[in-house]
This record gives structure tokens, C-alpha cells and sequence, in this order.
């Protein structure tokens, strides 16, 4: 596991420490505001509605995508390039400000292409995109214009390391000016006029950085991050995606999927994740049976009755249930890959033995958490559609759909 995530490393879906302490942040903070602040969850179900249509993309709509802007990058160079006087400042500034407009466009019609052309593998790389969001990047991973722009030579992004570099720059410039614009206002041959002007340079230099900071900060890098803390929160809903290894397909080697399952940053992170969550179970069944203790804690806290639809403190859900089997699932496919690289270690299972049991174990174990990842969002947001009643719907309670009597 990294401390924090790089481009290649977000690419490469390796899990960043940073990216996970964003994520539990980004819904901590959509919880409160839900609870405490705005006593809704109407933004919660418009942001679970919302995440997917932002997650329609695959490797070649990125690549569609990229290739859109750089010919439009291209060709707004050349114009601006091949204009003078006052066409080449009208040229610069039509393209700073269709620099957040255009890739914008450019990602819509990729992901417009992408759904029409392979529909099914744009759908099913939604928990790819997901999990590489919420567990990859962070905060040192530079904002993007466009998806894999920052893989590319050619890039236009902004590295919190490079937005610095750029504020340094831009302020020694500013220093330089009004430096030398004081020089012209203390120099006896300057002219009333040009002191006049200078002194006007100099008092309007500080607003002048102020803005472009402001704008550059808004415009290239305040809103990616918004956006992703906006994917984060959606783990409300869509966590249980989490359980869905992109990298452990039917399609992988078998060896290859075993050191996923059990000795990549993924496993270790499922793992602990899914103890939690057993924890979590334990301890509900606690307040289920009926501790005393247990049950006046929770009816004191407001906090904890406010949730009471997540935690159902009466009943066992179902879904909650799903959610424990997968768990523990999860936890025993860990030990049962980790069992067979030891036999493989060692020498006593070969990679060119007949080994479909194996095979055969981990395609079923596979298809088994997706149905109930996929069972557990579905009931997830059931919730938060009931809890936003903007539907006559019944509860879903302890039952496996809620129309059940």
C-alpha cells in the first residue's frame, strides 16, 4: 500500500493510505451534513444516481477523449501562433476560457461513444473506475482535464507541487514589476504621467495576482477535487463494490489472481475491511439480543437514531447478512489463496498441473460477492430512496425486497 498516489500508480489501481482517509473524510462529512446540517438526504441520492454516468468510461473512451483535446489544443496553438496585435490576446483568451469547457465536451462525446460502441464493457468497468477513485487517488494525484492526460507528454494539468512552482513564478513576476514600477516613480527624469501610471501599476499588482490565483485555483484545481470528494461520498451506497477485485478476472492467470487475492495491497485492504465489517456484525447482533447497556446508548444517541435505517437495531436484515457472508467469504477465499501459493511455493501444486478445482473455486467465489455486493447496493440505496420519501414506498426492514408482506 502507498502512502499516496502518482498517475501511474492510480492507473495501475494501486491502493493509496491517503486516498482511503479521503474517502471515510468525504462521507463523514456527507453523513453530518445530512444529519446535522441540512436534514436531508436528497444530495445523497442524487449523487448515488449521478456516480455511475460519471464512471462510463474505458480505456479507449479515454483514449478518444484524449486525442479530441489535444487535436483541439493543437489546432488553438496554431491559430494563436499564427494571429498578431490584438488577435493573438483575443486568441489567448478564447482559449483559457474554453479550457475547462472543452474537455469537458471532449469527455462527454468519448463517453457517448463508448456506450454506443461496447456498452457492456463501459457497464462493467463502473466498479473499476469506482474503486480506482476512492482507494487510488488522492490528493497528490494532479487534477486532469481530461482522463490520462497526465500519462501523456504533452499534459495540461496541475500537480500540487507544480501549482506552487507556478504561484512562486507568477509572484516573482509580479515582484519584478512593481519593483521596477517604483524605480520609474523615485527616478527624477520620469515623467509626472508614467509616475502617475506606475504608481496605478503598483497599487493594482497585488489584486492582479490575488485574481490569478484565484481563477487558476477554481478553474484547474478546486473543482476536480470537488468532483472526486463528491465520487468519494458515494461509498454510502456504493462501498459494497469494493468486494469486487477488478484485477482477479476469470480471464487472469490462475497464479495471478491468487497473489491478487492474497499478497497485493487489495487483499490486505478487502481483508481488514471485511473483519471490520464482521466486527460491525458481532456487535449488532449484541444490540439485537438485547444488552441492556447496548440498547439505552443507542436510543440516548442522536447521532445513532438518526442512522437507525442503516443500523436497524431491532432487526437482522438481510442485506446486512449479505453483507457479513460476503465478508466472511472474502476472508476465507484470503486464506485459501494464501494456502495454495504456499503449495505452489513449495512445490507441491505446479502452474501446469490440471488445477480446475481451483479455478473452478475462485470463479464461483467470484460470481458469489458479486451477486452480493450487488444485492447489498441495491438494498443500500433502497434506503436512502425511502428515507428521502419522495416515493410512497414501504420500508425494506428485515426482508429480502421490500414489496414482501
Amino acid at each position: 500500500m502507498r502512502l499516496y498516489s502518482t498517475p501511474q500508480s492510480a492507473n495501475n489501481l494501486e491502493v493509496s493510505l491517503l486516498a482511503i482517509i479521503e474517502t471515510i473524510a468525504a462521507v463523514s462529512f456527507s453523513l453530518w451534513l445530512a444529519i446535522s446540517y441540512l436534514g436531508t438526504w436528497d444530495y445523497v441520492l442524487v449523487g448515488a444516481c449521478v456516480a455511475p454516468l460519471l464512471l462510463l468510461r474505458t480505456e479507449s473512451s479515454c483514449n478518444l477523449a484524449l486525442h479530441t483535446f489535444l487535436k483541439y489544443e493543437s489546432l488553438a496553438i496554431l491559430n494563436y501562433s499564427q494571429s498578431v496585435g490584438t488577435k493573438k490576446i483575443l486568441a489567448f483568451f478564447l482559449y483559457f476560457c474554453t479550457l475547462l469547457f472543452v474537455p469537458l465536451l471532449c469527455r462527454l462525446f468519448a463517453m457517448i461513444m463508448g456506450i454506443i460502441k461496447r456498452p457492456i464493457e463501459t457497464i462493467t468497468r463502473i466498479p473499476c473506475n469506482w474503486i480506482q477513485i476512492c482507494v487510488c487517488t488522492d490528493l497528490f494525484h494532479p487534477p486532469e482535464l481530461v482522463p490520462g492526460i497526465q500519462l501523456n507528454k504533452n499534459k495540461i494539468s496541475f500537480d500540487i507541487l507544480d501549482f506552487v512552482t507556478y504561484c512562486k513564478f507568477v509572484f516573482d513576476i509580479s515582484f519584478r514589476r512593481v519593483k521596477y514600477n517604483f524605480d520609474l516613480i523615485i527616478d527624477p527624469k520620469t515623467s509626472l504621467i508614467r509616475r502617475l501610471i506606475s504608481l496605478v501599476i503598483i497599487f493594482l499588482e497585488p489584486y492582479s495576482f490575488f485574481c490569478w490565483f484565484l481563477v487558476t485555483l477554481l478553474l484547474f484545481y478546486s473543482g476536480p477535487i470537488i468532483y472526486r470528494f463528491s465520487l468519494k461520498s458515494t461509498s454510502i451506497v456504493w462501498a459494497p463494490l469494493l468486494w469486487i477485485i477488478p484485477k482477479a478476472t476469470p480471464k487472469t492467470k490462475m497464479i495471478t489472481r491468487l497473489k491478487v487475492i492474497n499478497k497485493s495491497s487489495w487483499g490486505r485492504l478487502i481483508s481488514v475491511v471485511s473483519s471490520a465489517v464482521l466486527v460491525l456484525f458481532v456487535f449488532k447482533i449484541l444490540i439485537f439480543t438485547g444488552i441492556n447497556e447496548l440498547n439505552e446508548r443507542f436510543s440516548d444517541s442522536s447521532i445513532l437514531s438518526k442512522l437507525s435505517m442503516f443500523i436497524e437495531p431491532h432487526s437482522i436484515p438481510i442485506w446486512q447478512v449479505a453483507s457479513a457472508a460476503n465478508s466472511l467469504l472474502a476472508l476465507g477465499l484470503f486464506w485459501y489463496a494464501s494456502s495454495n501459493l504456499i503449495h505452489i511455493e513449495t512445490g507441491e501444486i505446479k502452474e501446469s498441473d490440471d488445477n480446475s478445482t481451483i479455478d473452478y473455486t475462485l470463479r464461483t467465489a467470484s460470481v458469489i460477492r458479486t451477486s452480493l455486493s450487488l444485492y447489498t447496493i441495491s438494498c443500500l440505496f433502497y434506503i436512502v430512496l425511502y428515507k428521502v420519501s419522495l416515493f410512497d414506498i414501504p420500508p425494506l426492514g428485515d426482508k429480502f425486497f421490500p414489496w414482501q408482506s
